[in-house]
Protein backbone atom coordinates (compact mmCIF):
# COMPACT_ATOMS: atom_id res chain seq x y z
CA UNK A 1 0.00 0.00 0.00
CA UNK A 2 1.30 3.26 -1.15
CA UNK A 3 0.60 6.78 0.28
CA UNK A 4 0.02 8.12 4.03
CA UNK A 5 -2.32 6.04 5.84
CA UNK A 6 -2.50 8.14 9.42
CA UNK A 7 -0.78 4.97 11.15
CA UNK A 8 -1.18 5.23 14.64
CA UNK A 9 1.45 4.36 17.77
CA UNK A 10 0.74 0.81 18.40
CA UNK A 11 2.08 -1.10 21.68
CA UNK A 12 4.86 -3.10 21.61
CA UNK A 13 4.69 -6.80 21.27
CA UNK A 14 4.41 -8.53 25.02
CA UNK A 15 3.97 -12.05 25.85
CA UNK A 16 0.71 -11.50 27.34
CA UNK A 17 -0.47 -10.63 24.05
CA UNK A 18 0.64 -13.54 22.61
CA UNK A 19 -0.34 -16.11 25.10
CA UNK A 20 -3.73 -15.58 25.88
CA UNK A 21 -5.62 -17.23 23.19
CA UNK A 22 -7.66 -20.16 25.08
CA UNK A 23 -5.05 -22.55 25.56
CA UNK A 24 -5.09 -23.91 21.62
CA UNK A 25 -1.36 -23.08 21.20
CA UNK A 26 1.63 -25.00 23.40
CA UNK A 27 3.75 -22.01 23.41
CA UNK A 28 6.27 -20.80 26.55
CA UNK A 29 5.56 -17.27 27.21
CA UNK A 30 9.32 -17.52 27.79
CA UNK A 31 9.63 -17.81 24.04
CA UNK A 32 8.82 -14.37 23.83
CA UNK A 33 11.58 -12.93 26.24
CA UNK A 34 13.83 -10.99 24.13
CA UNK A 35 16.34 -14.12 24.09
CA UNK A 36 17.01 -15.74 20.77
CA UNK A 37 14.59 -18.30 19.83
CA UNK A 38 15.56 -22.07 19.63
CA UNK A 39 15.50 -23.91 16.71
CA UNK A 40 12.32 -26.01 17.94
CA UNK A 41 10.90 -23.31 19.65
CA UNK A 42 10.56 -21.29 15.79
CA UNK A 43 9.89 -24.51 13.81
CA UNK A 44 7.96 -27.23 16.18
CA UNK A 45 5.08 -24.76 17.86
CA UNK A 46 2.47 -28.00 19.63
CA UNK A 47 -0.88 -26.80 18.84
CA UNK A 48 -3.41 -28.49 21.09
CA UNK A 49 -7.41 -28.49 19.87
CA UNK A 50 -10.03 -27.94 22.50
CA UNK A 51 -11.56 -30.68 23.94
CA UNK A 52 -14.35 -32.28 22.47
CA UNK A 53 -16.80 -35.20 23.48
CA UNK A 54 -15.87 -37.46 20.24
CA UNK A 55 -12.62 -36.65 20.44
CA UNK A 56 -10.40 -35.78 23.83
CA UNK A 57 -7.20 -36.90 22.52
CA UNK A 58 -4.34 -33.86 21.75
CA UNK A 59 -3.21 -33.62 18.54
CA UNK A 60 -0.23 -31.80 17.38
CA UNK A 61 1.07 -29.14 14.85
CA UNK A 62 4.10 -28.68 13.37
CA UNK A 63 5.09 -25.41 11.56
CA UNK A 64 7.86 -25.58 9.52
CA UNK A 65 9.66 -23.80 6.36
CA UNK A 66 7.33 -24.88 3.15
CA UNK A 67 9.65 -27.46 0.94
CA UNK A 68 9.19 -28.60 -3.21
CA UNK A 69 7.44 -31.18 -2.55
CA UNK A 70 4.59 -29.00 -0.06
CA UNK A 71 3.67 -27.49 -3.33
CA UNK A 72 0.19 -29.45 -4.35
CA UNK A 73 -0.98 -29.38 -0.71
CA UNK A 74 -0.13 -25.66 -1.04
CA UNK A 75 -1.79 -25.08 -4.00
CA UNK A 76 -4.99 -26.90 -2.69
CA UNK A 77 -5.70 -25.08 0.37
CA UNK A 78 -5.28 -21.90 -2.06
CA UNK A 79 -7.73 -22.93 -4.08
CA UNK A 80 -10.26 -23.40 -1.68
CA UNK A 81 -9.76 -20.41 0.04
CA UNK A 82 -9.48 -17.94 -3.08
CA UNK A 83 -12.90 -19.73 -4.66
CA UNK A 84 -15.19 -18.01 -2.27
CA UNK A 85 -14.23 -14.44 -3.57
CA UNK A 86 -15.02 -13.43 0.00
CA UNK A 87 -11.40 -12.63 2.04
CA UNK A 88 -8.87 -12.47 -0.87
CA UNK A 89 -8.36 -10.08 -3.76
CA UNK A 90 -7.17 -12.88 -6.00
CA UNK A 91 -8.96 -14.30 -9.17
CA UNK A 92 -11.59 -17.13 -7.52
CA UNK A 93 -10.24 -18.68 -10.99
CA UNK A 94 -6.71 -18.21 -10.33
CA UNK A 95 -4.16 -20.52 -12.26
CA UNK A 96 -2.11 -23.18 -10.10
CA UNK A 97 0.74 -21.55 -11.41
CA UNK A 98 0.03 -17.83 -11.12
CA UNK A 99 -0.67 -18.74 -7.04
CA UNK A 100 2.51 -20.44 -6.73
CA UNK A 101 4.47 -18.00 -8.25
CA UNK A 102 2.96 -15.51 -5.86
CA UNK A 103 3.15 -17.81 -2.69
CA UNK A 104 5.94 -19.10 -3.13
CA UNK A 105 7.98 -16.10 -4.94
CA UNK A 106 11.38 -15.02 -4.59
CA UNK A 107 11.27 -12.51 -2.16
CA UNK A 108 8.73 -14.56 0.39
CA UNK A 109 9.33 -17.17 3.14
CA UNK A 110 6.58 -19.83 3.37
CA UNK A 111 6.09 -21.56 6.31
CA UNK A 112 3.31 -24.64 6.18
CA UNK A 113 1.33 -26.20 9.08
CA UNK A 114 0.69 -30.25 9.53
CA UNK A 115 -1.11 -32.26 11.80
CA UNK A 116 -2.06 -35.79 11.63
CA UNK A 117 -4.16 -34.96 8.10
CA UNK A 118 -1.12 -33.71 6.52
CA UNK A 119 -0.53 -30.02 5.76
CA UNK A 120 -3.81 -28.30 7.11
CA UNK A 121 -2.40 -24.26 6.88
CA UNK A 122 -0.23 -22.43 4.97
CA UNK A 123 1.64 -18.59 5.78
CA UNK A 124 4.16 -16.16 3.68
CA UNK A 125 6.10 -13.71 5.44
CA UNK A 126 7.97 -10.90 3.30
CA UNK A 127 8.99 -7.34 3.89
CA UNK A 128 5.82 -5.02 3.42
CA UNK A 129 7.95 -2.40 1.20
CA UNK A 130 11.22 -2.70 -0.75
CA UNK A 131 13.99 -0.03 0.72
CA UNK A 132 13.13 2.20 3.20
CA UNK A 133 10.14 0.36 4.34
CA UNK A 134 11.43 -3.15 4.19
CA UNK A 135 11.72 -2.87 8.23
CA UNK A 136 7.67 -3.43 8.47
CA UNK A 137 6.97 -7.05 7.43
CA UNK A 138 3.76 -8.72 5.79
CA UNK A 139 2.09 -11.69 6.06
CA UNK A 140 -0.65 -13.56 4.37
CA UNK A 141 -2.53 -16.80 6.07
CA UNK A 142 -4.77 -19.66 4.03
CA UNK A 143 -6.13 -22.61 6.42
CA UNK A 144 -7.81 -25.66 4.43
CA UNK A 145 -11.07 -25.05 5.04
CA UNK A 146 -11.73 -28.88 5.94
CA UNK A 147 -9.54 -27.92 9.33
CA UNK A 148 -11.07 -24.18 10.20
CA UNK A 149 -12.55 -24.49 13.64
CA UNK A 150 -9.01 -25.61 15.35
CA UNK A 151 -6.96 -22.95 16.60
CA UNK A 152 -4.54 -23.54 13.06
CA UNK A 153 -4.81 -19.91 11.96
CA UNK A 154 -3.80 -18.55 15.29
CA UNK A 155 -0.97 -20.31 16.13
CA UNK A 156 0.41 -19.55 12.89
CA UNK A 157 -0.55 -16.26 13.68
CA UNK A 158 1.84 -16.53 16.65
CA UNK A 159 4.48 -18.37 14.97
CA UNK A 160 4.59 -15.82 12.45
CA UNK A 161 5.14 -13.39 14.88
CA UNK A 162 8.15 -14.93 16.42
CA UNK A 163 9.96 -15.23 12.98
CA UNK A 164 8.97 -11.82 12.41
CA UNK A 165 10.88 -10.35 15.11
CA UNK A 166 13.45 -13.01 14.98
CA UNK A 167 13.74 -12.11 11.11
CA UNK A 168 14.46 -8.01 12.66
CA UNK A 169 11.00 -6.68 11.64
CA UNK A 170 10.25 -3.64 13.41
CA UNK A 171 6.34 -3.74 13.07
CA UNK A 172 3.50 -5.70 10.84
CA UNK A 173 1.21 -4.35 8.50
CA UNK A 174 -1.78 -5.80 7.12
CA UNK A 175 -2.77 -4.04 4.08
CA UNK A 176 -6.01 -5.62 2.83
CA UNK A 177 -8.16 -6.92 5.65
CA UNK A 178 -11.61 -7.29 4.21
CA UNK A 179 -13.82 -5.56 6.84
CA UNK A 180 -16.48 -8.74 6.34
CA UNK A 181 -13.84 -10.70 7.36
CA UNK A 182 -14.91 -10.93 10.84
CA UNK A 183 -12.51 -14.07 12.29
CA UNK A 184 -9.56 -12.46 10.82
CA UNK A 185 -10.64 -8.80 12.38
CA UNK A 186 -11.30 -10.59 15.83
CA UNK A 187 -7.90 -12.47 15.65
CA UNK A 188 -5.99 -9.67 14.50
CA UNK A 189 -7.45 -7.43 17.15
CA UNK A 190 -6.55 -10.16 19.71
CA UNK A 191 -3.21 -9.49 18.59
CA UNK A 192 -2.44 -6.44 19.28
CA UNK A 193 -3.03 -5.66 15.77
CA UNK A 194 -4.97 -1.62 15.15
CA UNK A 195 -6.99 -0.84 12.54
CA UNK A 196 -4.98 2.41 10.92
CA UNK A 197 -6.55 3.19 8.05
CA UNK A 198 -9.79 2.61 5.65
CA UNK A 199 -10.34 2.15 2.09
CA UNK A 200 -14.28 2.51 1.37
CA UNK A 201 -15.70 -0.05 -0.99
CA UNK A 202 -11.82 -1.24 -2.11
CA UNK A 203 -12.84 -5.15 -2.14
CA UNK A 204 -15.76 -6.64 -4.40
CA UNK A 205 -17.05 -8.91 -2.70
CA UNK A 206 -18.32 -12.15 -4.42
CA UNK A 207 -21.95 -12.21 -2.64
CA UNK A 208 -22.11 -8.38 -1.04
CA UNK A 209 -20.98 -6.24 -3.91
CA UNK A 210 -18.58 -3.08 -2.94
CA UNK A 211 -17.31 -3.51 0.70
CA UNK A 212 -14.67 -1.92 3.37
CA UNK A 213 -11.07 -2.67 3.66
CA UNK A 214 -9.05 -2.05 6.36
CA UNK A 215 -5.38 -1.32 6.85
CA UNK A 216 -4.37 -3.00 10.32
CA UNK A 217 -0.49 -2.56 12.07
CA UNK A 218 1.71 -3.46 15.32
CA UNK A 219 4.61 -2.98 16.52
CA UNK A 220 7.09 -5.93 17.42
Amino acid sequence: MRGNTGLKACAPLRSSDLCSFEGFCDISCNSFSKSPLSQTENNNIQMKRPDRPSDRRLRPLQIRRARKEDREAIWQIFRAVVAGGDTYVFDPNISRRKALAYWLGPKTRCYVALSDQGIVGSYILKANQPGLGSHVANAGFMVSPSARGRGIGRAMAEHCLLEARRLGFRAMQFNFVVATNRTALHLWKNLGFKIVGKLPGAFRHRRRGFVDVFVMYRLL
